[in-house]
């Protein structure tokens, strides 16, 4: 009974598998519905929109009627196309030329790349959590262009840019605020670099992560080039003369200097 239940439990989710639509990974408006047997497909200059049947003895393969083209397309199970057929002419007549091992008399063939057995290039089929994935990394990379260009084109005016003289107020942790230790920081187009007279932030130097700084708040992010650190954020605040230094290096806690500004 057992045995019985986990191959229905098997043939359910086969089932739910291969009935879900599967997109066309370059191109997501392009789709085999192996549940309501349609397509729609563009390939280069041509494209297809209709319903599909399987062909009788060729295992694989799929007959698309367009109305003014009919495509018959070899697929590897649910993973991709392997090749098509690309025809003009009356659908049947097509199909009896197709099971006349492709002799096509009376009808037009306008494209072929068959026999093939690998999947063609872009046309491996996805599930739609993998569109929607797809579509998430693409706008989270066009959003980091964009923060990108907006820094690029705001860094070369900001008012912050200058070399500042500073007075550190504690450093992981420690009280300097008696003890006059001095520093320098110079920020510029290119990144930021942090000078002191305590050893362990004698300098420090990184290039801006554009998309995670915010030049209105005086807020950066830098990935480090010389130092200690595999990235530290820097805030600077003109109006009240202070700011602070966070570096931090893998998944330890982030060490703070505080500061302010002497000139």
């Amino acid at each position: 009974m057992k045995k019985i239940t986990s191959l229905v439990l098997a043939l359910l989710i086969t089932q739910s598998l291969f009935s879900q639509i599967k997109y066309i990974d370059s191109d997501t408006n392009s789709f085999i519905d192996f549940t309501n047997k349609k397509v729609n497909l563009t390939y280069n200059d041509y494209s297809i929109e209709g319903d599909y049947a399987k062909i009788d003895g060729n295992y694989g393969f799929i007959i698309v009627n367009g109305g003014d083209s009919v495509w018959i397309i070899k697929i590897l199970s649910d993973y991709g196309i392997e090749g098509m057929d690309i025809l003009k002419g009356d659908y049947k007549t097509i199909l009896k030329e197709f099971k006349k091992k492709r002799k096509y008399k009376k009808s037009q063939l306008v494209f072929s790349n068959l026999p093939s057995s690998d999947v063609m290039d872009g046309y491996k089929l996805i599930s739609q959590a993998q569109v929607e994935l797809n579509e998430k990394i693409r706008k989270r990379e066009a959003e980091d262009k964009e923060a990108e260009l907006k820094f690029d084109s705001e860094i070369a005016s900001s008012p912050l840019l200058g070399v500042y003289k500073i007075e550190i107020l504690k450093h992981r942790g420690l009280d300097y605020k008696n003890s006059n230790t001095f520093g320098k920081l110079y920020v510029t187009e290119a990144g930021i670099t942090v000078e002191s007279e305590i050893p362990s932030l004698a300098l420090l130097r990184g290039s801006y992560d554009k998309k995670n700084t915010n030049l209105e708040k005086g807020r950066f992010t830098c990935n480090v080039s010389k130092g200690y650190g595999d990235i530290f954020s820097l805030s600077l605040n003109m109006e009240y003369k202070v700011g602070a230094i966070s570096v931090i290096v893998g998944r330890q806690p982030a060490k703070t200097t505080t500061y302010k500004i002497v000139e």
